[in-house]
């Protein structure tokens, strides 16, 4: 099996509908990030919301409104990220996020050591795959955003 490795080396990035399918003549799969979001499992299917290599553990509630997640802590002491959740819209700190975007707080000094956050998909088939998807910044308070896109590697 293929892995498809979605890295998002950022403080904070949303990854909306990040849509992967096979292409072929006689059948289409799609597997969207969005639509197939689980608060429930982790991996959950052909997706595993990570740190480094590591699924994350569930958290009932991150905090800031945030709630569910997958993550490290959620007693906000180091290491508390990265973290993996699904908007709600509630969260309580100025963002640009909306309700039902799936959303990342990456590697910065709170979860030093444990990993660049990061959403693996591994394909159920051999075969073509078109990617499509988008990343954006969603909390602009001065620091910066790295993602990258990795096939068949950690």
């Amino acid at each position: 099996m293929s892995k498809m490795i979605a890295t998002f080396a950022a403080l904070l990035v949303t990854a909306v509908a990040l849509g992967t399918g096979p292409s072929t003549a006689s059948a289409t799969t799609v597997y969207d990030l969005t639509a197939d979001w689980s608060n429930v499992n982790n991996p959950n299917g052909v997706w595993s919301y990570n740190e480094g290599a590591n699924p994350l553990p569930f958290l009932p509630n991150w905090g800031s409104g945030i709630g569910v997640s997958w993550g490290r802590n959620q007693e906000r002491t180091n290491p508390w990220v990265p973290v993996w959740y699904m908007s709600t819209g509630a969260e309580t700190f100025g963002n640009d996020i909306q309700a039902g975007d799936v959303v990342v707080h990456t590697t910065d000094n709170s979860g030093s050591g444990q990993g660049p956050a990061n959403v693996t998909w591994t394909a159920t088939f051999d075969g073509i795959v078109d990617i499509t998807g988008h990343v954006y910044m969603g909390r602009d308070i001065g620091r910066g955003n790295r993602w990258g896109l990795s096939l068949n590697t950690r």
